[in-house]
């Protein structure tokens, strides 16, 4: 409220709080009496968005309030980065007494940042999947005319970041941590041919980050995955560009200053799906075989399933993203066995999209 001043006769003047839209506004006081008017020059307003008192948790609506004042994933991020991948894989990798004609070795690949988090400016730690977009494949090995693909060729990791700011935008990173490389191997004739390599490593690698605003980064760099001589698995270069998106805590607004077309983020969701392999495998061979080869192809042909999926959110921007914790219990009937076998697999995950695609080939 406005302080009265000595002699008025009207009440004092209600002032309502500012709000972030009145930033830059001009107010000026215009003062009549029968001798004349005079008005003031103008002030210009100025509001400070961190000095504001936050509101209680009851003037937020429910529905707001994970995507407000969500401590848990604040200064978190989820991040991508593609780009070319070497490893020299070749017929050394076999065992004595098989050769393959040729040896295919694609190049394009994909680092997915699972969960990061900022413990500063300067300092942060992620858990992230480096993971190949088409395998390695050993072509005709000791002529039997087949493909023997890499189906998992994977190094996962968990590491942690440090950077040196060069300017106000652009910064020089450092990482290092721990790497798990994982490969499988093949059989030919009931023999093994390669074998499979599991091990943990040093994984690190370093580049420039330019950051955009506070929640877009735009990394560009190199990941190193030391190779193994007992598994005979090669050392795995990376080079890579992409992006990292950062949550931050939203300025605490009252509720009703939301616009009406936001997304709907439900609170809790079941969903429940009937698997068949009616329509056949295509759409499966195309994202495990095909061209498009973004997971792995399962060795169990499924013929009838049932799924319940459960889902809470747990973070939620205004419209674009959200991210859930949930559980799955699947129940399948595998395809031409007898006597039948059913498949019970309960799976519990954190997902970042209302839907996913899930191939009915499963892995075991």
């Amino acid at each position: 409220m406005v302080r009265p001043l000595p002699g008025q006769i009207r009440p004092p003047i209600p002032r309502p709080a500012a709000a972030l839209a009145d930033n830059g506004a001009q107010f000026s006081v215009t003062i009549s009496n029968p001798m004349g008017n005079a008005t003031s020059s103008a002030a210009m307003l100025t509001v400070d968005m961190d000095s504001r008192p936050e509101p209680s948790a009851s003037s937020i609506s429910g529905q707001d309030q994970q995507g407000r004042i969500s401590r848990f994933l604040s200064n978190t991020y989820v991040g991508l980065q593609i780009g070319y991948i070497g490893y020299a894989y070749s017929n050394a990798q076999l065992l004595p007494g098989f050769q393959a004609q040729p040896v295919q070795v694609p190049h394009f690949a994909g680092r997915i940042v699972l969960y990061g988090h900022e413990f500063g400016k300067y300092f942060s730690a992620q858990l992230s999947e480096l993971i190949p977009v088409h395998t390695v494949v050993y072509r005709n090995v000791n002529g039997d005319a087949t493909n023997h693909s890499l189906w998992m060729n994977n190094v996962a990791g968990i590491t942690s970041k440090a950077r040196v700011p060069l300017s106000n935008s652009v910064s020089l990173f450092g990482e290092g941590g721990l790497g798990i490389v994982s490969r499988n191997g093949f059989k030919i004739n009931q023999s093994i041919a390669l074998k499979s390599a599991n091990y943990l490593t040093f994984l690190f690698g370093g580049g420039l980050d330019y950051r955009l605003n506070d929640n877009w980064d735009f990394p560009i760099g190199v990941t190193v995955a030391p190779g193994q001589g007992a598994g005979k698995q090669p050392t795995t270069l990376f080079f890579s560009s992409g992006f990292n998106y950062t949550m931050r805590r939203v300025p605490t607004e009252p509720g009703e200053a939301d616009p009406g077309n936001g997304a709907l983020w439900p609170r809790n969701f079941i969903q429940v799906g009937y698997i068949t392999n009616a329509l056949g495998y295509g759409v499966n061979d195309f994202f495990t075989t095909g061209k498009v080869r973004i997971f792995w192809h399962g060795t169990v042909e499924v013929a009838n399933g049932l799924s319940v999926d459960y889902r809470r959110n747990i973070f939620h921007t205004r419209r674009f993203f959200a991210l859930d914790w949930g559980r799955r219990h699947v129940l399948m009937e595998e395809q031409d066995k007898w006597p039948k076998v059913l498949y019970s697999v309960v799976v519990s995950r954190v997902a970042g999209a209302p839907g996913s695609y899930q191939p009915v080939r499963v892995l075991f």
